[in-house]
């Protein structure tokens, strides 16, 4: 057999050939003669143009085109610039409505007044504002000593510190105990006399002319290193009193505290570590070389007036007394605020041994210091 004509009639019977006519739309009955115009066979497109932009506005427009940087006077870019200060921006949105001059001024109407007055629900509150007594004065109104001598007192206490406390004998603090303890010698600007009486009491006598002059116990009544509350564990008070026999107008008597060493031409209370209650004006003074604060009464003649101080743990505590009762007190502490231009605790604060002191200016005053034993306290 020849293969060139076995391949003919493979291709000849076994492949199908194309039909003119598929069977199953023959069957039907419907027509398979081709459309004339194909292309009209679809609906035409609801646009003008198949590619024709969409019926609305072109991007930036309205303001929202590209953003662009605008550069600035110094080369770098100032703001930013996103098409709303075009000119159909601010047509399309105008700015918001403005019915007050300065959109950042107060509102209207008056201010708010002050707030009301405190008043408190409980008159014994401890939130009390302090008595009127503690108003502070620049000058006292019947004596003040010259600007030369309180500068005078300034620098003697820079250039002498405090001392620390002392070490006494045990016949020493039994002398303390038993309120056997005299008066040092008077500096030597002190005009008049001191005696001691059988009655265990010292008299003091001033002269004509006497100046400021500050006397001395000659034991402290306070013995730092013996008394602190730290050290024993429990409170230490200590007092004295002082008989005004006569404080003739013009003068000055005054009953108080120092450390040492203090200034013998200042009177207690005007330097750092002391405290006073003065006789001429009633007033108190703790490192105070002005006015000091309203306190108490005039001394009279005839008074008996006493002070003490007791040292707890965390404060001081002193208080006064006129003819066996208590007038008045203060925490030393609570004058130590802003209107201080001193501190009035350092020598006092219970670190020193603290002395008692008695001051006298002008002649003809007579007093008797009387120190009690540590049970009558």
């Amino acid at each position: 057999m020849n293969p060139a004509s076995s391949s003919s009639n493979i291709h000849d019977h076994a492949l199908p050939q194309p039909q003119t006519q598929p069977p199953a739309a023959a069957a039907i009955g419907i027509s398979t003669a081709p459309a004339p115009h194909a292309p009209n066979a679809f609906p035409p497109p609801p646009f003008p143009s198949a590619y024709s932009p969409p019926p609305f506005p072109p991007p930036g427009a309205l303001g929202y085109g590209t953003p662009s940087y605008s550069r600035g006077p110094s080369g770098y870019g100032s703001g930013y610039n996103s098409g709303h200060n075009t000119p159909e921006a601010k047509s399309a949105f105008p700015p918001p409505p403005s019915d007050t001059k300065d959109p950042y001024g107060p509102p209207p109407g008056p201010p708010p007044g002050p707030p009301p007055p405190f008043a408190p629900l409980d008159p014994s509150a401890d939130d009390l504002p302090p008595p009127a007594f503690h108003s502070l004065y620049l000058t006292s109104p019947t004596s003040n000593a010259d600007a030369e001598l309180a500068e005078a007192g300034w620098t003697f206490t820079d250039h002498h510190p405090l001392s620390l406390p002392c070490q006494f004998t045990p016949d020493h603090l039994r002398q303390v105990s038993h309120g056997s303890i005299g008066l040092s010698p008077p500096p030597p600007r002190f005009k008049g006399i001191i005696t001691s009486r059988q009655s265990g009491s010292i008299s003091i006598t001033t002269t004509s002319g006497c100046p400021d002059t500050c006397l001395l116990s000659a034991l402290p009544l306070y013995a730092a290193g013996y008394d602190h509350p730290h050290n024993t564990g429990r409170n230490k008070s200590i007092y004295f009193e002082l008989k005004v026999d006569m404080m003739p107008k013009d003068t000055a008597l005054v009953i108080g505290y120092c450390a040492l060493p203090y200034p013998g031409f200042r009177l207690p209370g005007w330097n750092r570590g002391s405290l006073g209650v003065h006789g001429d004006d009633g007033r108190r003074y703790t490192n105070d070389s002005y006015g000091g604060r309203d306190f108490v009464a005039a001394f009279r003649n005839g008074d008996t007036v006493g002070i003490g101080m007791r040292w707890e743990k965390a404060q001081v505590w002193v208080w006064f007394t006129r003819n066996g009762k208590e007038e008045g007190g203060w925490w030393l502490d609570e004058q130590r605020d802003a209107e201080e231009e001193n501190d009035p605790l350092p020598g006092l604060d219970g670190c020193c041994d603290v002395y008692a002191a008695i001051g006298v200016w002008g002649g003809g005053v007579q007093a008797q210091v009387k120190f009690l034993t540590q049970s009558l306290m």
